[in-house]
């Protein structure tokens, strides 16, 4: 019998040797890392801003965890190896997909241009693979998952200088909290595991234990930060590096630009826009929805300008405040009058719908002028007018007319097209697709068709593109290497392809909404509106309006919510971001000190309205005195009885101050017994003349210490 059962010990203890055999006991610590790696992995791709090295982190970090959780709690045998088999092909394949399947995934361009990134990038990957390899391995090796912390904490380190802001506030408490309770419950389960103990596996009680425990640690490591920032603040110490810096230029900084009014250049540098519903301009008559501010002819590989040498034609003045212009009509004019109402002092700006032919102000404008590409220019100016009406000409060419129109090639390079075929210096690749795209089209328009078509098939929609590096050409940037912008991106793609192919084309910045009232004749412009489309030239039709921006395609869930956020966070100030930080220390406390205010709150009750029964009154007496006893000195065991600490007592060596205190203490114990062992009982009087003389020696007992602690302080200050 005995052997047989140390022979079942010894099998559970074999079995319990690696954690994890059960596979919800594991889920809390494996969401935890989770957590954890993610948050570090969002603060990183928000510092580097390249969507689709976050979104290939966070595949591989799911993939790792997924062969670890697999592998690590796996029942049977093919369950396990098939775990170890995945992770291992992670290991792998990471590296692999870096250096030769798709660098620009695993570091992104603009890592290559800003030099601090590069730890930022390389921990980020050292997490992911972390994530990887820990956890169980064969029978009888085990590799924590708390590892994941150091790299985690290394990224929110690396980040801060960078991209100090709510996300990297959020993501570091996010890591020291469950960060905390990863390290405290995988800690007790691998120390039960090696004991032997299945006890602990199953108690109820484990999860809330380390919720608590977890909570205290946190409040620990937070309020030690705040302590520890007076102190470097002081001393001027650096908390990054020296060899840390924040990245230039600026750009690359998380700040989404308000919209400002359209100037001489269009740069193409990517990063987050904001755009509100706030209206700028109210619209009054003939409905169109394309009105144009500016014309942009050159492309300089980084954005549009338009040249100052550029034809201008002077306006005549018929009376004070009317504007008359001498142009030729377009091909296919549609004229349109409306009067224009900007609303608020930031929306003083003269757009026309087409080539101008006539504008009525109250304001002088002495030096009026018309672009050749149909835009307004006023210079001499005190002020802009507030409401203008003007009277211009759109060219409307019918469909049917333009996708059969065909011109030679001599048609679309006269003199007077040439700056609308420039390109500098632009990759090979982007001129290769744009012949490969239209390769089998016939016309003009078909061309320019085409091209948009597949803009809008192969690239999205977004506000929030990620950053062009300094060194590349941003269309090129756009077609291969991001595939997703806002209009300006596509625009600024399709004339480039539509050049390469020798297609006459410009961009054209302005405002198009469809928010037209019928009944009032209203069309409302907001923000929001702002827009970039192309001009194409076909021979005897003019030039056309090809808008290839498609409508704003879903991204991923995942990047769905980042661009919830970054609405969110242009509202955020540091108050809040304080006012969080001191909410999440308030929430640990309470969470921290809830056991220990819980068990106060039983003394408190127990004292103010006593035990329910005469046998429970005796009991809180007997525990504080044995409390009490233990503080000075006695060792006191819980399987003690009151007569064996009472002989403990008297055989005890002490001085003569608590000599009398123990033997008083020894009587009262010996009467404790008498009371609870003897036939007769004991009675209400019995029980209260015990707590009176208890609670007096405890009195007594507790100013000998204070007495004790004196000494031992004058004997130590004396000493030196």
């Amino acid at each position: 019998m005995l052997s047989g059962v140390g022979d079942g010990s010894a099998m559970r203890v074999s079995e319990l040797q690696v954690p994890w055999r059960n596979a919800l006991a594991a889920l809390p610590a494996y969401g935890c890392a989770l957590v954890v790696a993610l948050s570090a992995s969002l603060a990183s791709t928000l510092t580097i801003d390249a969507p689709l090295f976050g979104s290939t982190v966070f595949m591989f970090a799911m993939l790792g965890l997924l062969s670890n959780y697999i592998r690590s709690v796996g029942d049977s045998k093919w369950l396990q190896q098939f775990g170890q088999t995945a992770s291992l092909t992670l290991v792998i394949l990471i590296p692999l997909y870096g250096f030769i399947i798709d660098p620009h995934r695993f570091f992104p361009p603009i890592v290559f241009e800003l030099r601090d990134y590069h730890p930022l990038a390389l921990m980020t990957w050292v997490c992911v693979i972390t994530l990887t390899v820990t956890g169980r391995w064969g029978d009888d090796e085990y590799a924590p998952l708390s590892f994941v912390l150091l790299p985690s904490l290394s990224m929110i380190a690396l980040s801060a200088p960078h991209n100090i802001n709510i996300e990297v506030t959020i993501a570091a408490l996010s890591i020291v909290i469950f960060g905390s309770f990863l390290l405290a419950y995988e800690t007790t389960v691998m120390r039960a595991s090696k004991v032997g103990d299945e006890r602990v596996l199953s108690d109820r009680s484990l999860l809330s234990f380390h919720f608590h425990s977890g909570a205290q640690w946190s409040l620990a490591i937070l309020l030690t930060s705040l302590m520890l920032t007076p102190l470097l603040l002081l001393l001027r110490m650096p908390v990054a590096p020296p060899n840390v810096r924040l990245a230039v230029p600026k750009r690359y900084l998380m700040v989404a630009p308000e919209f400002t009014m359209f100037s001489r250049h269009m740069s193409l540098w990517g990063g987050p826009i904001r755009l509100s519903d706030r209206k700028m301009f109210e619209i009054r008559g003939d409905y169109y929805p394309y009105w144009r501010v500016q014309v942009y002819d050159e492309y300089t590989g980084h954005g549009w300008q338009y040249g100052e040498d550029e034809e201008q034609i002077t306006a005549e003045q018929v009376s004070y405040g009317t504007y008359r212009f001498n142009v030729s009509l377009p091909p296919h004019p549609k004229i349109i009058s409306a009067t224009v109402v900007p609303v608020g002092a930031g929306s003083l700006i003269l757009m026309t719908p087409g080539v101008t032919l006539l504008l009525e102000t109250k304001a002088s404008l002495p030096d009026l002028r018309l672009s050749h590409g149909g835009t307004l220019r006023a210079f001499k100016v005190n002020f802009y007018p507030r409401v203008y009406r003007i009277v211009a000409a759109a060219n409307e060419p019918p469909l049917d007319a333009i996708r059969s129109a065909r011109a030679s090639p001599e048609e679309l390079s006269g003199d007077e097209l040439l700056k609308y075929l420039q390109l500098p210096d632009i990759p090979t690749r982007v001129v290769e697709l744009a012949r490969r795209v239209t390769s089998d089209a016939e016309t003009i328009y078909e061309k320019a068709a085409r091209l948009a078509e597949y803009l809008r098939e192969n690239c999205r929609y977004s506000l929030s593109p990620p950053h062009v590096p300094i060194n590349s050409d941003a269309v090129d940037f756009f077609l291969f290497e991001s595939q997703e912008g806002a209009c300006d991106f596509f625009a600024s793609a399709h004339a480039v392809m539509c050049r390469a192919v020798g297609i006459p084309s410009r961009i054209v910045a302005g405002f198009m909404s469809d928010e037209y009232d019928g009944e009032s004749r209203t069309l409302t412009l907001r923000e929001r509106d702002a827009h970039v489309w192309v001009e194409i030239y076909i021979p005897k039709h003019g030039w056309v309006i090809v808008d290839p921006t498609p409508p704003s395609r879903g991204r991923t869930p995942l990047w769905n919510m980042l661009a919830w956020w970054r609405e969110i966070h242009l509202r955020i100030r540091w108050r809040m971001v304080q006012r969080l930080f001191l909410c999440v220390i308030g929430l640990l406390a309470i969470v921290s000190f809830t056991p220990m205010l819980r068990y106060q709150w039983g003394k408190l009750k127990s004292a103010f309205w006593g035990a329910r029964t005469l046998g429970q009154r005796l009991n809180n007496s007997y525990a504080a005195l044995v409390r009490q006893l233990s503080r000075i000195g006695l060792r006191c065991e819980p399987h003690h009885t009151p007569l064996q600490i009472a002989l403990m007592l008297r055989a005890q060596r002490c001085d003569e101050s608590l000599r009398a205190v123990f033997h008083n203490a020894s009587e009262l114990l010996e009467h404790l017994s008498w009371l609870v062992y003897s036939p007769a009982g004991f009675d209400r009087a019995s029980v209260a003349g015990f707590e009176s003389k208890a609670r007096r020696l405890i009195w007594r007992m507790r100013w000998h210490s204070l007495l004790a602690s004196l000494r031992r302080l004058q004997r130590f200050l004396l000493a030196r």
